[in-house]
């Protein structure tokens, strides 16, 4: 499919392009061609989870975990990897992707063999029934590819919502979802929170009693102004520390002389 949705948003797609250098005056690719830019988004994939690597058994260059047709571990029948932390490929073809369909197949199949295998039988192999991939890319644009239908634009946005909201688990968080989907469209509002890590303040004294508590993560807004370039960053304001003076101890009160005792009076007969 041609990315047309993306050329009428004015984006530029090099296909076939290898990175060969990255610096601070932007991208240089392998033919040469330099694409200049001040922000770089580097989105090359990810890596597994590092608890595939204390199972022992064969991995590939991501981190996965090889499963077999049955999507257990060589050696272990009774433990199952399933997920973006699997690797199966049917057929000896290219592995599955790690999307949500694909988890959701294998989570259902995974249930079934257990219950197989607490009944006494054999799991089944695992067999995905690729239903095709949806992707939204902008204000009432996406692309679909059904294997046998290709089609983009309004009417595969409204397909991608749609089909979202049904695989939402209760109504509750379908009605959530969907009010909050029609205030951002009707508001323009694209908003989105990004925790930004801050170091360590070190002490510049080596005399000093102990190291500066750290300070908590900063949460930034930025939203995206529709129709420009401009990016509006909101920081929340610094709260100034107050330090509490030590109180000073409560003075003691004076001593209270003791009463001296009344003379006793002396009673005289008449």
């Amino acid at each position: 499919m041609r990315p047309r949705g993306f050329c009428r948003l004015t984006r530029q797609i090099f296909r076939k392009a290898h990175v060969a250098q990255l610096d601070q005056t932007g991208v240089t690719l392998q033919d040469g061609t330099h694409v200049a830019a001040r922000t770089v988004i580097w989105a090359a994939g990810n890596a597994a989870s590092p608890l595939g690597r204390s199972l022992g058994v064969p991995l590939d260059k991501q981190g996965r975990v090889i499963v077999n047709e049955d999507l257990t571990i060589p050696g272990h029948p009774e433990i199952y990897v399933i997920g973006d932390m699997s690797h199966f490929a049917p057929g000896g073809g290219p592995p599955l992707p790690g999307l949500s369909p694909v988890a959701m197949q294998q989570g259902r199949h995974v249930a079934k063999n257990i219950k197989i295998q607490l009944a006494g039988g054999w799991p089944a192999a695992f067999e995905y029934w690729d239903k095709g991939t949806m992707a939204t890319i902008g204000r009432h644009r996406a692309v679909a590819d059904a294997g046998f239908l290709r089609f983009g634009g309004f009417v595969a946005w409204l397909a991608w919502l749609f089909i979202h909201l049904i695989f939402l688990v209760s109504f509750r968080n379908k009605l959530f979802v969907l009010i909050s989907w029609g205030y951002a469209y009707f508001t323009y509002g694209r908003g989105a929170r990004l925790i930004t890590g801050r170091e360590w303040s070190k002490s510049a004294s080596p005399t000093a009693a102990a190291p500066a508590a750290p300070s908590l993560p900063a949460i930034v807004n930025a939203t995206v102004v529709p129709g420009t370039k401009e990016v509006t960053v909101i920081k929340p304001t610094r709260q100034r520390s107050v330090t509490k003076k030590p109180q000073r101890p409560a003075r003691k009160p004076a001593p209270v002389p003791a009463k001296r005792p009344a003379p006793a009076k002396s009673r005289t007969k008449k």
